[in-house]
């Protein structure tokens, strides 16, 4: 399931329609002037994509989770902006890692320290087995080991819209 973010693009190949479902194998043959796609953990948060701002040539696409490895043979993202948001738990970069295995240049979006100590509430996230080295930045490594070590969570739900709308027009 993804949005088109860009009412042009949404008119010209779509009949003016930019909140679509279809199978990921359609998906893997889209051929859209897309220079930028927002992947999102969760559906609660995917359904918020109805209130982001219209950016030019983009789409917001719902990851389910670790099913991001649905998105693995989705080609035409090698030659765009890709970027992920999940919850600033362990696993949100757990998923963030594994999208990266797939797709290298992958930018984390809104799971940063400062996003995370300004919404934070005293949730508990879910323990983690993982032990090997995630395919993460060193300040999302960081991050993770807090996280993980205290047993942290920030669900994306909990950041407010207008801060999510305000990150992503600038």
């Amino acid at each position: 399931r993804f949005k088109v973010l860009d009412t042009e693009i949404a008119h010209k190949f779509f009949s003016g329609i930019d909140d679509l479902a279809i199978p990921v194998s359609q998906f893997e043959k889209l051929d859209l002037p897309i220079e930028r796609a927002l992947v999102m953990e969760n559906k609660t948060t995917f359904y918020t994509a109805l209130t982001l701002p219209k950016m030019s040539r983009a789409i917001a696409l719902f990851g389910s989770g670790f099913s991001v490895y649905n998105l693995k043979n989705v080609r035409w993202f090698d030659n765009i902006e890709l970027l992920y948001w999940g919850d600033i738990d362990v696993q949100g970069f757990e998923i963030l890692s594994q999208f990266r295995t797939y797709f290298p240049r992958t930018k984390s979006v809104l799971m940063d320290k400062h996003t995370f100590e300004d919404f934070f509430e005293d949730d508990n996230g879910t323990r983690t087995n993982i032990s090997t080295q995630l395919n993460l930045t060193e300040d999302e490594q960081k991050l993770y080991d807090i996280l993980k070590s205290n047993n942290w969570r920030l669900e994306q739900e909990k950041i407010p819209f207008e801060y999510v709308n305000d990150y992503l027009r600038n």
